[in-house]
């Protein structure tokens, strides 16, 4: 019983914080899956075993770890380009472990696990918020701007005109470069008659400095620059 009260507390923690953040799985599905966790764990520990070869209390407990992907499955949403819900399933695949840990009796593993996740959800959550993009160079086709020799970023905001079919040729061009995109997301600009005739393309790059050197970036911007339908580009790197 105290083992059930204390997987039902720990999951709740952590479900506390997913409802407050508004995520799709919250404060009772954690919880649930703790409680369901541990009384599984449970059972595989002390359930009799009628051949009389011994019990392997790990099997049942195996099957939680596969079982809770499937839930973790449906908290795992796509908007457009964007993925989101990822976080949620991994805190759900955690409760699970936290449930187990508890189960057997584990109490300051599943307690020192809690911390953890409680601190990653909070703390880190908000130190990458405040971390923020800084524009360290705009360059416009309307306008008489010059380029700065400068590869020091991460993310670019590409504005492109959505009459045009540039969007799949950007992709594909920095695919030719070998350059990876961590995230990409795009917007419509509406203008001031409601009508929506840009977008905004939003590209988070992983620069690896072994492979791309600053030349080459260079030419990567210039070359997406040039190409038809692209308006302005935006460098941003984080602060």
């Amino acid at each position: 019983m105290i083992r059930l009260l204390v997987s039902a507390l720990l999951g709740g923690l952590i479900g506390m914080e997913r409802e407050s953040s508004k995520r799709p799985a919250g404060f009772r599905t954690h919880l649930l899956v703790s409680v369901g966790s541990a009384s599984i764990m449970m059972i595989s520990a002390t359930a009799f075993d009628p051949i009389g070869q011994g019990n392997d209390p790990l099997r049942l407990a195996a099957q939680v770890i596969t079982g809770i992907g499937f839930l973790g499955a449906g908290s795992i949403m796509r908007e457009g380009s964007e993925i989101k819900g990822l976080t949620t399933a991994a805190s759900l695949w955690i409760c699970a472990a936290i449930g187990l840990s508890i189960g057997a009796g584990l109490y300051l593993l599943g307690g020192l696990t809690t911390l953890i996740v409680i601190l990653t959800l909070t703390v880190l959550n908000r130190i990458d918020k405040d971390s923020k993009w800084n524009i360290i160079q705009r360059i416009s086709k309307h306008e008489d701007t010059e380029f700065k020799e400068s590869a020091d970023f991460r993310k670019l905001i590409i504005i492109i005109d959505l009459k045009s079919e540039i969007l799949h040729e950007i992709e594909n061009r920095l695919k030719e470069y070998k350059v990876e995109l961590l995230d990409v997301k795009i917007k419509r600009k509406t203008d001031e008659n409601g009508g929506t005739t840009n977008g905004e393309m939003e590209l988070l790059i992983f620069k690896d400095e072994e492979l791309f050197t600053k030349f080459e970036l260079i030419n990567i911007i210039k070359d997406i620059f040039d190409m038809p339908g692209v308006l302005d580009v935006e460098i941003l790197k984080r602060t």
